[in-house]
């Protein structure tokens, strides 16, 4: 940890910007040595943090946590509000794992179990896969994962790939026609990408962290609304124009 606080403070910043809002990230941010700057009291998300911040700027609560961020660095840094949807620029590397022909992607796992959606729901969007020329890809993370992955890959002719690295992972997401995640880490980098993604939420709100991207995206579900297959399916259909 002393480490890190001098390499910060080798950085010799003119501004460090907190977009977190933590008092953790707040007072990470202050070893920099530099001017802290962040949201103001009223709409940060623990109100002491604000106390660590030289400068202060207001930003709507209720916003997506991503234009949340834009608007708080916009205000910082002294350019105009962004407009639209956001464009991350992400190029994915070249794939180290290529599956042939057209595939879709699945993510049926996640880091709590009250994420999770039932098995027997991926597998009918994988056979919907298939239905339409593409092989479902289903990905996976750990061993435990893994077991999930391969019975639904099974149950509907998919494909598994071997264990991948986030940037490997990156690039099967990059190559994918459609991507149907949980809310969870590579099911964002899709929609990041650009891929048309839906994401599925079955223990959180999407509205302020719903997936958001420069393609086509949607989040369904939320605390305690665990959605349908058919609802699920729906938007799937709906994204593809079909």
């Amino acid at each position: 940890m002393g480490a890190l606080r001098q390499q910060l403070r080798d950085g010799h910043y003119d501004l460090v910007l907190d977009l977190q809002g933590l008092l953790k990230s707040a007072l990470w941010a202050r070893q920099a040595g530099a001017p802290v700057a962040g949201y103001d009291r009223a709409s940060i998300r623990e109100p002491a943090a604000s106390w660590l911040y030289a400068r202060k700027a207001a930003v709507p609560q209720q916003l997506h946590a991503v234009q949340r961020c834009r608007l708080l660095a916009a205000a910082h840094l002294g350019y105009p509000a962004p407009q639209g949807v956001p464009q991350f620029g992400l190029r994915a590397p070249a794939p180290v794992w290529k599956q042939r022909g057209a595939y879709g992607v699945i993510i049926p796992n996640a880091s709590r179990p009250e994420k999770l959606w039932p098995e027997r729901h991926w597998v009918a969007i994988g056979r919907r896969m298939r239905e339409l020329g593409w092989t479902p890809v289903v990905l996976w993370g750990r061993e435990t994962e893994q077991t999930l992955a391969e019975r639904i890959a099974a149950s509907c002719d998919g494909d598994v790939p071997p264990f991948l690295k986030v940037g490997e992972m990156a690039a099967v997401l990059a190559g994918a026609e459609h991507v149907v995640g949980l809310d969870t880490g590579f099911t964002h980098l899709a929609a990041a990408l650009g891929r048309p993604t839906v994401g599925i939420y079955c223990d959180h709100e999407p509205g302020l962290a719903g997936i958001t991207g420069p393609g086509q995206v949607a989040s369904i579900g939320g605390k305690g609304q665990v959605p349908s297959r058919a609802d699920v399916l729906a938007l799937f259909e709906g994204q593809r124009g079909g």
